[in-house]
């Protein structure tokens, strides 16, 4: 079972302080995971948390926020925001052959980019 820590807790509110939601991007963004565009027009998960004392935000792709999923899943485990890719390769799930080109290693997986680095889900969560 995974212990990573709970976003901090406000005794005042007696609630996390964190929030994630689907919106629609106004603005040109960056996913926190693989590091490719999301476009204006395009939905995917705002993240927004207070983690010892500091304020983060996340704009996650929704490629990403299904590939987090199928993840934590499969190894019962979740990942900090912004390192599902090097979870990802520490749990063997990728490889690198020879020429340093980026293999999958299980069948759910396939891989959409080499550089940088993007994944996708290919099948139901059995």
């Amino acid at each position: 079972m995974c212990d990573c820590e709970m976003p901090d807790y406000d005794d005042e509110e007696g609630e996390y302080l964190y929030d994630d939601k689907e919106v629609v991007a106004d603005k040109s963004l960056v996913c926190c995971e693989c590091s490719h565009p999301i476009g204006v027009g395009t939905i995917y998960k705002y993240i927004r948390g207070c983690w010892d004392g500091d304020w983060q935000v996340f704009a996650t792709c929704l490629t990403c926020v299904a590939l987090g999923d199928r993840f934590a899943k499969e190894t019962d485990c979740c990942y900090p925001f912004g390192g599902l890719y090097d979870e990802l390769i520490d749990s063997d799930f990728l490889c690198r052959d020879e020429d340093e080109i980026w293999i999958e290693q299980v069948s759910w997986l396939t891989i959409l980019c080499q550089e940088p680095l993007k994944c996708e889900v290919v099948e139901a969560t059995p």
